[in-house]
């Protein structure tokens, strides 16, 4: 028997009793029975008795001539290699190296220089001189006295002061690199505060134009503070309170340096 859900769906049942109904306000039940009752015999009869065991006929195939097997296509197992590019060096945190500067004809006028110096052994007020031969600021004298060892003896020695700059001029090509190699404590590679007192007391104790500070030394260390905090203020624009060869090099610092030698700009 057909099942009650089967019947509401069917669309020929509804197409039936929509003809039973059609021009009558109310169907009878007697009359609804009947048709139904004849509707679902006529289903059963039209329903296809499956046997058991029948195995479901093939689908039917068009015959249909074979396709022509499409050429492999030939795949070449050779990678090609990435072509080298040479991209020149453009970064020189040391400064750009000089092919053209001699090296050792430099070494050669500061080893002349230290013959007319008594002994051979330049004292921090001597080294001047060797500054200017090395085409150094006067006041890069100080630090230049300390990194050959003259805080320890009192004295630089030709061949101390030769050995130190030659390993300054080998691997500092630039004035903003061997100034801080000079300040700087070792295996550092920037300043700080505290670096920069031996060269400002130098500046102080010799600079023509702070003849006013020898009668005040209590006021030596006052000014030399000054001094430096208008020195990050203006050239540490990182604010990381540690000066780099990169800051010094955008900075006028160096020229400031050399200006001092003839203006009393610190005064």
């Amino acid at each position: 028997m057909i099942k009650e859900t089967s019947l509401r769906r069917d669309p020929d049942l509804r197409g039936e009793l929509a003809f039973l109904a059609r021009g009558c306000d109310f169907v009878l039940p007697s009359r609804f029975k009947k048709r139904l009752k004849s509707f679902q015999q006529t289903q059963i009869q039209n329903k296809p008795e499956k046997k058991p065991g029948t195995p479901l006929p093939p689908p039917a195939t068009s015959p249909s001539s074979p396709r022509p097997l499409s050429p492999v296509p030939h795949v070449n197992n050779v990678v090609n290699a990435p072509l080298s590019i040479n991209i020149p060096r453009f970064y020189f945190p040391e400064g750009l190296p000089d092919t053209c500067s001699n090296h050792e004809q430099t070494l050669s006028r500061i080893e002349t220089a230290f013959m007319d110096i008594e002994d051979q052994k330049a004292d921090i007020y001597e080294m001047g001189k060797i500054a200017k031969v090395c085409g150094c600021p006067l006041y890069w004298k100080a630090p230049m006295f300390r990194a050959a060892g003259g805080e320890k003896t009192g004295f630089v020695t030709a061949q101390s002061f030769i050995a130190m700059w030659r390993k300054l001029l080998n691997n500092h090509h630039d004035d903003a690199s061997k100034f801080i190699c000079l300040l700087a404590k070792p295996n550092c590679s920037s300043l700080e505060q505290e670096d920069f007192i031996p060269l400002l007391q130098d500046v102080v104790d010799t600079h023509p134009g702070l003849t006013f500070l020898k009668d005040a030394p209590e006021f030596h260390s006052r000014y030399i503070t000054t001094v430096i905090q208008r020195i990050f203020y203006t050239v540490n624009r990182s604010w990381s309170g540690k000066i780099t060869s990169t800051e010094i090099r955008k900075s006028n610092f160096l020229q400031s340096m050399m200006d001092i030698q003839t203006f009393f700009i610190l005064k």
